[in-house]
């Protein structure tokens, strides 16, 4: 078992690429999951599902230098378009309807590249502390543009994964998105940007719910909230089927009639490559209703003809009163500039130098003109902070432990990194807040250490800041809080069966659960009484040492041989008791987020989070028990039983007779049976079983054939149908009712699940019939043109007769053949001799398949011309 760690940020967030991964996860409620639902199918009937929307973005380059990265960023717009169009290396992906445009029309009008490169000391950021100062840095309007933020590095942990076998597994974060606000890269990746926008427009992963991501009683609530991607279990795994669960929710609305392997998704960790139609539709529905101005190509045609400008500073933030150098970037002849510092002119230079008065966040922009004309610029503006020259900044390289002393094993340590500027002296603070009610606050810890690396003795959530400090100047860094799990071990247990040893003895089948992070040791003992400890009644049977290590986060299965006689009806089981502890009264304290020093133990020395779980009980039936229920089957399917753990097995149909004594047993049903078998399980106890098995008798309904007229249509249905797939001419089509207009006639075959489950399969047969024509003129030449008289486009025919007269009313030729008339016809002979060239007569008579008469060129009967 894993332990997920989801880092809560606003909205929803992800995504990875090699060691990185999603920096946060949203949660949704029930009740906003419905309401979601609800919108989208409303949504599903308008126009809109079916516009093809153009985004505006722009590309706001984030460094520590300024390092030109247009090309590249160019470069990766164009292949995340080609991934929603589903071109090129992404042609196994549908086409979302939904394409992206680099801005070239600031929000003030301005002429912009849609690439903005900003030196800042944001380059490098907290995921949990320092999102909002990109955006105080620059951010475009989100409702008309997405913002997206290329950063040199994303501190922060995506995922944490606890398994007492392996310890902590920790991944990084590559991208987050937070609705409304802007898309964050720390690469120019293109299944990292595709993924963070897929998040932006409502996407969720499609191992949503993680680790009880297999939910699908309704495939449009739970999950991902997408009917057409499978239910997946996995966040970093191979493409294995992680759930058994795809054919639940209605066969997930249609999509997956049997269990599938976990979908190569871009919404996913392990893979990448693909969106599903339902996926688009999602982002669609969301841009339409979340983001309505956000579909504008006029953003991305340039507002005049101007070329874009840029700004250099010569620091990344400025100390109140000193001077800072700001210097267009940009071919500026024929250019007249206009430098705003919090919207006051400064200067109509192409550079100058400006002392900040205070601490704050100053806007700093530039507008570019060609000679005297003021409506046509461009226009480039970011905000720079000040401060006092110090800027305190810290990021803890892990965001979740458990820890807690004597546990030498469990306890923890997290090294707090300084990011901090201008600072020479520090002062970390670090508060504890106790989780447990009746448990003391511990004292504040401080520390002068530029880095400081500080081990967690006890539970709790500790707040974490930093105080940097240069002469005078002092600067507090945000606070970050660290939650500090209880790593003591939990053990729980559940029954998987009771079942018969012998006359004298039963086995039993168990599991322990460990829901806590310290191992479970050899030796604890397990108390197994004849019934409910509670009562004076029941007896010890056994005290039994745990043969092997149950790890954190994980189970063992056992098996146990018990006493018993007739008398006894149930078993139960008491785990960590060494001393007749037959309620959960008996046991101690939890001790769960208790500081280690108020530790209650019971008499084995093994505390446990809680002991509300320690006791586990089971009914026990006596031999015979049915091993098999009754079942409707499918005609010809093939039925396997089997008898686990048993020594020998016979079977007998009512049918066939004896069957054998294979274990498992596979047979093929063809009509109604019984079943009869008859084993000896383990030692002694023998049972007997009967299993009626019931031959699906329900039929799809359909009318096999059609006939129409050329150009006309038709409407195929399957009745008493609850899942349908067509074929023709080699493409498949889902839907119990086809409507069809072919040109030809046309077999439709198809197959069907019935309301039991069965598959039936059909064909049906569309008869066209359609008037034939015959040309008034031929040639019989031998050039290789018009050398034989046909009959073109007639269809539909039942029965026809055509003949042909000469002047004198002599038949020169008679055909009964549909086939013949149609692709061989007459070569202007009779009796093997050349007829003269001349006019000549034809007869058509016969019924088509609606019984109608046959006709050609509108008539039953005409005039041809042979011309030699």
């Amino acid at each position: 078992m894993k332990y997920f760690l989801s880092i809560i940020f606003v909205g929803l967030v992800c995504w990875g690429y090699a060691q990185n991964g999603c920096g946060s996860e949203s949660s949704l409620t029930d009740a906003e999951r419905l309401v979601i639902a609800t919108k989208l199918e409303r949504w599903q009937g308008s126009t809109s599902r079916r516009i093809t929307f153009e985004i505006p973005v722009v590309f706001h380059v984030l460094s520590h230098s300024m390092v030109d990265r247009s090309d590249e960023l160019i470069e990766l717009l164009d292949q995340v378009n080609q991934a929603f169009a589903g071109e090129g290396v992404f042609s196994e992906s549908v086409n979302t309807g939904i394409q992206f445009c680099l801005a070239k029309a600031t929000p003030d009008s301005g002429v912009t590249s849609g690439i903005q490169h900003i030196v800042t000391p944001y380059g490098g950021l907290d995921a949990d502390m320092e999102l909002d100062r990109t955006i105080s840095t620059v951010s475009w309007d989100p409702a008309r543009y997405v913002n997206i933020y290329v950063v040199d590095e994303i501190r922060g942990e995506a995922l944490a994964t606890y398994s007492g076998r392996t310890w902590w597994t920790r991944l990084g974060i590559g991208g987050l998105a937070a609705p409304h606000q802007g898309v964050w890269i720390a690469s120019a990746s293109v299944d990292v940007l595709v993924h963070e926008l897929g998040h932006y427009f409502g996407l969720l992963h499609t191992f949503q719910g993680y680790p009880m991501g297999c939910a699908n009683a309704d495939c449009t609530l739970d999950g991902d909230m997408v009917c057409d991607t499978p239910p997946d279990n996995t966040v970093v795994g191979n493409l294995l089927n992680s759930c058994f669960t795809d054919t639940l929710s209605n066969y997930s609305n249609g999509f997956f009639t049997e269990d599938v392997p976990d979908s190569k998704n871009f919404m996913d960790y392990n893979s990448s490559g693909t969106f599903t139609e339902g996926q688009a539709e999602r982002m669609r529905f969301f841009i339409d209703n979340d983001y309505p101005q956000l579909p504008n190509s006029t953003l991305c045609v340039k507002p005049c003809e101007l070329p874009p400008v840029g700004v250099s500073a010569s620091m990344q933030q400025s100390t109140a009163g000193d001077s800072v150098r700001f210097s267009v970037v940009a071919d500026s002849s024929n250019l007249t500039f206009r430098w705003y510092v919090a919207d006051k002119l400064i200067s109509d230079s192409s550079s100058f130098v400006y002392a900040f008065p205070e601490k704050g966040w100053y806007e700093v922009r530039l507008n570019a003109f060609r000679n005297s004309d003021s409506t046509c610029f461009a226009s480039f503006a970011y905000h720079i902070p000040v401060t006092c020259g110090v800027s305190a900044r810290f990021s803890p390289e892990k965001r979740i432990i458990a820890s807690k002393v004597p546990h030498a094993l469990m306890t923890d340590s997290v090294r707090l990194v300084n990011y901090s500027t201008g600072a020479d002296t520090y002062e970390w603070h670090i508060q504890h807040a106790p989780r447990a009610p009746e448990t003391v606050v511990l004292p504040e810890v401080t520390d002068s250490s530029q880095h400081f690396t500080y081990l967690f003795k006890e539970p709790g959530d500790y707040t974490i800041w930093l105080e940097a400090q240069s002469g005078d100047c002092r600067d507090t860094s945000r606070m970050f809080v660290l939650p500090v799990d209880d790593p003591t071990m939990d053990a729980r247990a559940r029954f998987n069966s009771l079942t018969c040893y012998n006359d004298t003895a039963v086995i039993a089948d168990f599991v322990i659960y460990n829901d806590g992070y310290d191992t479970i040791n050899v030796k604890t003992p397990i108390s197994i009484y004849d019934g409910d400890p509670a009562l004076a009644s029941s007896s010890l049977l056994k005290v039994m040492p745990l043969p092997k290590v149950v790890y954190g986060k994980d189970s063992a299965r056992f098996t146990t041989v018990l006493p018993r006689d007739k008398s006894v009806d149930s078993f139960y089981l008491v785990l960590n008791d060494s001393s007749g502890s037959r309620t959960v009264s008996d046991f101690p304290r939890d001790d769960e987020n208790w500081l280690s020093v108020h530790s209650e133990f019971p008499a084995s020395g093994y505390a446990e989070l809680t002991y509300t779980n320690n006791i586990a009980g089971a009914a026990y039936l006596d031999p015979p028990v049915s091993a098999f229920s009754d079942l409707l089957a499918c005609s010809g399917s093939l039925l396997t039983f089997s008898v686990p753990n048993s020594e020998r097995v016979e079977w007998i149909s009512a049918n066939a007779g004896s069957l054998g004594q294979d274990n498992p047993l596979e047979y093929t049903v063809t009509e109604d049976d019984s079943l009869f078998t008859r084993y000896t399980y383990r030692i002694g106890c023998q049972m007997d079983d009967t299993v009626a098995i019931t031959v699906d008798t329900s039929q799809v309904e359909f009318q096999p054939e059609y006939i129409i007229t050329r150009g006309a249509s038709v409407t195929l249905e399957l009745r008493e149908a609850q899942y349908c797939q067509w074929q023709v001419n080699g493409r498949k089509q889902g839907g119990c009712t086809m409507q069809v207009a072919p040109e030809q006639t046309t077999h439709y075959t198809f197959q069907a699940t019935d309301r039991n489950g069965c598959i039936k399969e059909g064909v049906i047969t569309v008869y066209v019939e359609h008037d034939g024509y015959l040309p008034d003129l031929f040639t019989p030449n031998h050039d290789g043109n018009n050398d034989n008289l046909r009959v073109y486009g007639l269809q539909g025919v039942q029965q026809i007769t055509f003949q042909l007269y000469n002047a004198r009313g002599k038949v020169v030729y008679e055909s009964a053949s549909l086939d013949e008339l149609l692709f061989s016809g007459w070569d202007g002979t009779y009796l093997g001799q050349l007829l003269p060239s001349g006019a000549y007569f034809w007869q058509v008579s016969g019924r088509s398949l609606s019984g109608n008469p046959i006709r050609i060129n509108g008539a039953e009967s005409g005039v041809i011309h042979l011309v030699r």
